[in-house]
């Protein structure tokens, strides 16, 4: 069992359904919060931090593979489908595009926590005993979900910008040079970028972390170092 209260959000097009959900997880020491519709959700992950996603296939003004496609561009929080249909090919694609796991409806609240706990449990195991988030001025940047806080404001950064950013709090102090930010992140996808490319997705970068000089330095014609010192958070959010 889980030693920390979980908090999950919840995308449900059917509010009964979201609130019978929200009733029967509350012995289990779940905090649910519920959004309606993928714009609504898209907005509550942008401004809280969640442990896990149960997404609805299906919803009013989308549907849950295209909110876990946006999802998966900055944000690795585990993904729980949930859905009427039990077809294959749908649970392929929901798995292709970064599920975590699968349910059909109807499901029990039992059946439910007992994935949460499997789901958990991998987290653990992957992590061990440290932790992967590390605080740098003002921000916090989990490494293993692809998550970065400014302050208590959660950031939306592309998948690009991320593995900039991990770059450079991995190497504080240090210069990295242009052609390490090629073979570290375009590299194996055989892609080169120039310069230029580089100096655009770097700017949009300080730009998503509110830079405001104290924490990117351009070292002129070599490449980029951060400069604020970085520690290991050894508690979670």
């Amino acid at each position: 069992m889980p030693e920390k209260k979980l908090r999950i959000l919840y995308v449900e097009d059917d509010r009964s359904l979201a609130a019978s959900l929200k009733l029967g997880l509350r012995r289990h020491a779940i905090e649910l919060a519920c959004a309606y519709t993928c714009r609504e959700a898209l907005q509550k992950m942008r401004s809280d931090v969640f442990d896990f996603y149960l997404i609805d296939v299906r919803l009013s003004d989308g549907n849950g593979f295209d909110l876990c496609r946006d999802i998966r561009e900055t944000d690795r929080t585990p993904i729980i489908f949930l859905t009427g249909a039990d077809g294959e090919r749908e649970q392929i694609r929901g798995y292709e595009l970064g599920g975590d796991a699968y349910i059909n409806k109807p499901f029990t609240v039992e059946g439910l926590m007992a994935v949460i706990h499997a789901l958990v449990r991998r987290q653990q195991w992957q992590s061990g005993k440290g932790s992967e988030r590390v605080k740098s001025g003002v921000l916090t940047i989990d490494l293993a979900n692809h998550q970065v806080w400014h302050r208590e404001e959660m950031i939306a950064l592309t998948k690009t910008q991320f593995e900039i950013l991990r770059l450079l709090v991995t190497h504080p102090g240090q210069v990295v040079l242009r052609d390490q930010f090629n073979s570290c992140i375009w590299e194996h996808r055989g892609v080169f970028v120039d310069q230029n490319t580089l100096n655009v997705h770097i700017s949009n970068l300080k730009k998503a972390i509110r830079e405001d000089g104290s924490y990117i330095e351009t070292v002129h014609n070599i490449g980029y170092r951060w400069l604020r010192t970085v520690e290991t958070c050894r508690t979670q959010r």
